[in-house]
C-alpha cells in the first residue's frame, strides 16, 4: 500500500529542455565574464603593473554601467530584438578583448567600452530569457542563470589573477 504522504501533491513541472538550458549558461557565462575581468582582475593586475592605488580606485567607475542597465531595458526592449543586441555586445567585447595586447594607453577607454557592452548585454539577455524560458521553469532558469554567472565571475576574475600570476611577468 502505497504511503499517503509520499503522493505529489501538486503537478510536476516538465524539465527545461536540455537545449535550453546548455544556451542559458552559455549566455550567461559568457555575459559574466566581462563583469569579472574589469572589476576583478584589470586593477590586480594594474597594480601589478605599478599603478597607483588612486588609479586603481577610479577604475570601480567603470562599474557604472551596470549599475545604471536597468535604465538601458526600456531602450533594449523597443528597438532592434534581444539578439541583435546579444549579438552585437558579443563582437563587441570580443573585439576588444583580441585587441587587448595593442591597446597601450587606450585601456581604460576600452574598458569602459567593455562595461557598456557588457551592461546591454545583461539587459538584452534578461530581456530573452523572459521570453524564451516556457512558463513555470522560469525558477529552474534561474538557477541555471545564476550558477553560470556566478562561475563567470569566478573565471574572468579570479581565473584571471590566478593565470597572470602563473605565467605573467
Amino acid at each position: 500500500m502505497e504511503n499517503p504522504s509520499h503522493r505529489e501533491i501538486s503537478p510536476r513541472v516538465p524539465r527545461l529542455p536540455v537545449r535550453m538550458v546548455a544556451t542559458v549558461a552559455v549566455l550567461e557565462f559568457v555575459s559574466g565574464t566581462p563583469y569579472g575581468l574589469v572589476n576583478d582582475f584589470v586593477p590586480v593586475w594594474m597594480r601589478e603593473q605599478g599603478a597607483s592605488l588612486e588609479a586603481v580606485g577610479a577604475l570601480s567607475a567603470l562599474a557604472l554601467p551596470w549599475n545604471v542597465k536597468a535604465f538601458w531595458g526600456p531602450l533594449v526592449d523597443r528597438y532592434l530584438g534581444f539578439r541583435v543586441w546579444i549579438l552585437g555586445a558579443l563582437l563587441g567585447i570580443g573585439s576588444v578583448t583580441l585587441a587587448g595586447p595593442w591597446l597601450g594607453d587606450h585601456l581604460v577607454p576600452a574598458l569602459l567600452g567593455v562595461a557598456v557592452l557588457g551592461g546591454l548585454q545583461d539587459v538584452a539577455l534578461d530581456g530573452w530569457v523572459v521570453g524564451a524560458v516556457p512558463v513555470g521553469q522560469e525558477g529552474r532558469a534561474t538557477g541555471v542563470r545564476v550558477a553560470a554567472y556566478r562561475g563567470a565571475l569566478a573565471h574572468g576574475g579570479g581565473g584571471g589573477v590566478l593565470v597572470g600570476g602563473r605565467w605573467g611577468g
